[in-house]
C-alpha cells in the first residue's frame, strides 16, 4: 500500500487523504525517517492541516530533534478547532518534549492542561501518570490517575503496565509483579515496553533466570 500511495503522490500531490493514509502507514511501520520527510512535504502543501504537524512533531520527537518537534506541535496545536481529542494529543506531545528537555514545570503544565480538557481520557491519565512516576514528582497522584484509567479500561495492558511501573518505582515489588503479569495476560506480551518492564521487575524480585529469558 505504501508504494501505491507514493506512486499516486508522484503525479497528484494535492490528494490530502492519500498523504494522510501514507503518514499513518509510515507511523505503523515505525519508519520515522520517511514520516519526518514526507510530513514536511505534506505541511508545505497543506499548511493549515494540524494532523500533519502532529506527525512531523512525533517523528522529530522520536528522532531526538526536540526543538523541531516542539515547533511542529505548538504550531499544530494552535490550528486545532473543535477537536478536543486532537488538541490533547498535541498537549501531551509538547509535554513529552519538555520532559526530555528537563523543563519539568512546563511539562507538568501541559499534562495538566490535557487533563483539564479530557479528564476521562485513558491516554491522558496514563501519560500524565507515567510522567509523574518517572520524574518521581507525585507517586500518589500517579497511582490515583492510573486507578482512574483502570476504571475506564480494566483490561488495558497499557494501563496495567503503568500501574506496575508505579509500584516498581515505589519499591512495591510484589504489587509490581502482579500488575505486570496482568498486563501480559491482557496482550502486553506483544509490547516491547511491557516486556522490558517485566524483565526489570523480575530481576529486582530475584527471579533472574526468568528475567533473562
Amino acid at each position: 500500500a505504501i508504494v501505491a500511495f507514493e506512486k499516486v503522490l508522484e503525479f497528484q500531490t494535492d490528494k490530502y487523504p492519500v498523504w494522510n493514509e501514507l503518514l499513518i502507514l509510515y507511523n505503523e511501520k515505525a519508519d520515522y525517517e520517511k514520516l519526518e520527510s514526507q510530513s514536511t512535504k505534506a505541511l508545505e502543501l497543506f499548511p493549515s492541516m494540524p494532523v500533519f504537524y502532529y506527525y512531523n512533531g512525533w517523528a522529530n520527537y522520536i528522532k531526538g530533534n526536540y526543538s523541531k518537534a516542539l515547533e511542529s506541535y505548538v504550531t499544530g496545536k494552535d490550528l486545532v478547532i473543535g477537536d478536543p481529542e486532537m488538541k490533547v494529543e498535541f498537549l501531551i506531545g509538547i509535554a513529552e518534549v519538555y520532559t526530555e528537555q528537563k523543563k519539568l514545570t512546563d511539562a507538568e503544565s501541559y499534562y495538566q492542561s490535557a487533563f483539564n480538557i479530557q479528564s476521562n481520557s485513558v491516554n491522558v491519565l496514563t501519560s500524565y501518570a507515567y510522567y509523574l512516576c518517572n520524574t518521581k514528582k507525585d507517586m500518589a497522584k500517579a497511582a490515583d490517575l492510573t486507578n482512574q484509567a483502570l476504571k475506564i479500561e480494566p483490561n488495558s495492558y497499557k494501563v496495567w503496565d503503568v500501574l506496575a511501573w508505579i509500584h516498581f518505582k515505589s519499591t512495591n515489588t510484589a504489587e509490581a509483579l502482579n500488575s505486570i503479569k496482568t498486563s501480559i495476560q491482557n496482550g502486553g506480551d506483544k509490547n516491547a515496553q511491557v516486556l522490558e518492564h517485566y524483565g526489570d521487575i523480575l530481576f529486582v524480585s530475584g527471579q533472574t533466570v526468568e528475567a533473562l529469558e
